[in-house]
């Protein structure tokens, strides 16, 4: 959360698998993490949802008033994410599924 709320794309990109990492550039992950951001104004704080397997659900609460996002977030056995997904952010249209 720090990280996206500090803006520290690039260390959030290496924060993903080599696989993940294979799939986006740089360039478009910091892109789509600043649509985010613009949307949300940052995030104050993170509810657990439930888990299933290796997928994380969370309720995101932004620091923008009276939005709330939907997010997932996929981590492999060494602590790498391989897959971020904002599914809804609360009071805008639906986030193109990120892969």
């Amino acid at each position: 959360m720090s990280q996206f709320n500090n803006q520290k794309y690039d260390d959030i990109f290496d924060s993903f698998t080599t696989k993940y990492q294979q799939k986006i550039s740089k360039e478009i992950l910091k892109s789509y993490l600043k649509k985010i951001q613009g949307m949300t104004k940052g995030i104050e704080s993170a509810i657990f949802k439930s888990k299933d397997e290796n997928i994380y659900n969370y309720l995101l609460i932004a620091k923008a008033e009276e939005t709330e996002a939907d997010f997932q977030l996929s981590i492999d056995q060494n602590n790498k994410i391989e897959l971020i997904n904002f599914k809804r952010i609360g009071g805008s249209e639906p986030v193109k599924n990120f892969v």
